[in-house]
């Protein structure tokens, strides 16, 4: 099976957090496209590297490390449940351990607040560190990529929409933040136009206990400083396709991801919610070879 949500480490799901899944090719999240055919998936045989707590609910299958016990690796707690099949992968799914920066967005125009009105974007933008906040609406017109060497948020009631027809590639070196009521790419409801790739080269990350077998594995990773995390919190919401190297995918309160996240963690907590895209490109499930990126992010200059 393909695993919409694949980490190299450790996926926790505790409070109310649900993981369900939708057809993006079908529209948008909601109503009769709402199933339970998520997968999730770690490469990781420790123990504990899939916890589900709480009334947390992954409505789906959940794959563990090649060779490892699901009775071991999974750890069920309180009301959290699994309503689909737990099975060991084939082979590790590709997380990649480093993304390199992409070429052609010149040079960089700073740190930027953008927090009134409405931005068009129709060619590659580069910044150090960006902010939308406030009301502001950035609107992606045509094929653009955007490089933020630092770190990038969307918060209050910012909007990133997407033009018909456009496609947006982001590369964020450092963390990425939706919060308060930020709708990302929300317009378009389809993930597939909006491939995001967090971190850079992978330093730093919280991925060294991956096998740990110790019991007590609360070990913090919503406190890792690695670069290449991403959280939505309040009532933020994104519709993504996002890769990163090392980093966690942490959705907290209210905050909504739809599509697919291959990274080193993923935490849902609150009322969070992931729903997996079933027509998600981020395939792969067991040795990751049909990859659709793997090789634009190896050979960009």
């Amino acid at each position: 099976s393909t695993s919409q949500y694949a980490v190299s480490d450790k996926i926790e799901i505790e409070n109310n957090g649900i993981i369900d899944s939708f057809d993006s090719s079908s529209g948008a999240y909601g109503g009769a496209n709402v199933s339970s055919a998520a997968v999730i998936s770690t490469n990781a045989t420790g123990d504990d590297r899939i916890r589900v707590k709480d009334n947390g609910i992954v409505r789906g299958i959940a794959q563990v490390g090649a060779g490892g016990d699901p009775a071991q690796v999974i750890d069920l707690q309180d009301s959290g449940s699994i309503t689909g099949s737990t099975s060991a992968l084939a082979a590790a799914v590709s997380v990649p351990s480093s993304i390199s920066a992409p070429s052609g967005t010149g040079s960089s125009q700073g740190t930027v607040s953008i927090s009134s009105g409405t931005t068009v974007w129709s060619s590659n933008q580069h910044f150090d560190e960006l902010t939308v906040e406030n009301s502001a609406v950035i609107k992606i017109n045509g094929s653009v990529t955007v490089y933020v060497e630092d770190e990038l948020e969307f918060k209050d009631s910012a909007q990133l929409q997407l033009l018909p027809g456009a496609s947006l590639t982001l590369y964020v070196v450092d963390d990425m933040k939706v919060k308060s009521d930020a709708l990302v790419n929300v317009n378009t409801a389809d993930p597939s136009v909006f491939t995001v790739y967090l971190g850079g080269d992978g330093s730093g990350g919280s991925g060294s206990d991956s096998d740990d077998s110790g019991g007590d594995s609360d070990d913090g990773g919503s406190e890792s400083e690695a670069d290449g995390d991403m959280k939505v919190e309040g009532s933020g919401q994104i519709y993504a396709t996002v890769t990163s190297a090392g980093g966690e995918l942490s959705i907290e309160d209210n905050g909504q991801f739809y599509g697919a996240y291959h990274g080193n963690r993923i935490t849902v907590k609150g009322s969070g919610q992931l729903h997996a895209d079933l027509a998600s490109a981020l395939s792969g499930g067991g040795g990751g070879a049909s990859y659709t990126y793997q090789v634009a992010w190896q050979e960009t200059p």
